[in-house]
């Protein structure tokens, strides 16, 4: 059952509880799809650097920035303007981008160099490129333009248990595909940003890599429920048995995302003990879980499967529990399951195609 919610209802609802995309059916066309990347280093300074030819968009101006050049630094100043040291020569911009010669997508390095508030961090991305400043920390927001089925072999990458069976790797990418195909996620000026309020995004595989393979294996290959594709969810391990949204107090949606045993979490679950003023109320919803994890960070209750004891909270699962347990579904490919059985078996009723 639907429930008696609205699409706009239940959309503008799910947001609003909790720090989750909200899942709305979207075009199943994007090939292309562009991904705010680094926003939570809120970098002031970032550098770009690529083995090939770069063209740097400035203002409806075009520079070439040829592969034995230093590193390209970009700043922001007053003024919502970018300052960017190209070949040596300073530059000041309202507009930025960047492509290969040709226009198209290019092979770079984006880095967040030390020193810096939130930590260093560099990445190697096949895209188009193009830079907004935030409007009130003014710091730099990189935004790549890439090919889907290029980002889907990057977030299974990212996303999957470290020797992930091969069977694993292609479920993982079905459901990726699904979110990336049908998930309506709030941003302005993008579609997903990198981080697990969407999905981690990091730097491509290597093309033998069993996360390249198994993306190719599955191109094109989704999920959907009564003929309409679904952002399909997922989460690090479930406890014993995945959650109904209605058991996390969510409102339903286009999958009803039934409750299914998992052997693996069942029988050797993940445990977590934390403390708790004896006073305070453990939450009792996904929705009051979040808000505690956003005032004592992400990992102060990591799931909403736990009980009260005489020390504090007693618990089992990591993360929401709906839809895929990751845990669970790579131990089952290890004992020789298919990747169809792996998606029938956590989302029944539905169609890979």
């Amino acid at each position: 059952m639907r429930g008696n919610l609205s699409r706009r209802d239940f959309t503008a609802s799910l947001l609003a509880t909790v720090a989750l995309p909200r899942l709305a059916l979207a075009q199943s066309n994007r090939d292309s799809l562009r991904f705010g990347v680094f926003f939570l280093f809120e970098p002031q300074h970032l550098t770009l650097q690529s083995a090939q030819p770069l063209l740097f968009h400035l203002d409806g101006s075009l520079v070439l920035v040829r592969p034995e050049a230093p590193a390209t630094s970009i700043y922001t100043t007053p003024g919502q303007r970018f300052e960017v040291i190209l070949n040596g020569a300073t530059q000041n911009s309202t507009t930025l981008g960047v492509t290969s010669i040709t226009g198209e997508a290019a092979t770079f390095t984006l880095a967040v160099p030390p020193p810096s508030l939130h930590g260093t961090i560099g990445r190697q991305y096949t895209a188009t490129l193009e830079f907004r400043i935030h409007p009130t920390n003014h710091a730099l927001q990189p935004i790549i333009t890439m090919d889907r089925e290029s980002a889907v072999a990057s977030i299974v990458l990212a996303e999957s248990p470290a020797h992930a069976p091969l069977a694993y790797l292609q479920a993982q990418a079905i459901v990726s595909r699904s979110f990336l195909l049908a998930a309506v996620t709030g941003h302005s000026g993008f579609d997903f940003c990198d981080t697990t309020h969407c999905q981690f995004l990091r730097e491509a595989p290597p093309p033998n890599s069993s996360a390249a393979t198994a993306a190719l294996q599955t191109k094109g290959l989704h999920l959907t429920y009564e003929g309409q594709t679904f952002p399909a969810m997922y989460s690090r391990s479930c406890g014993g048995h995945t959650h109904t949204l209605a058991s996390l107090g969510l409102p339903a949606t286009i999958y009803p995302y039934y409750s299914v045993a998992c052997d693996l979490c069942l029988n050797h679950p993940e445990r977590w003990h934390r403390t708790l003023d004896s006073a305070a109320q453990p939450p009792t919803t996904e929705r009051a879980r979040l808000a505690l994890d956003r005032i004592h960070g992400w990992s102060a209750l990591p799931s909403g499967t736990y009980a009260r004891t005489a020390t504090g909270i007693e618990g089992v699962g990591i993360g929401h529990g709906i839809g895929l347990c990751q845990r669970g579904a790579a131990a089952l490919a290890a004992q020789g399951s298919d990747y169809r059985h792996l998606l029938a078996h956590f989302y029944p009723n539905t169609v890979t195609s």
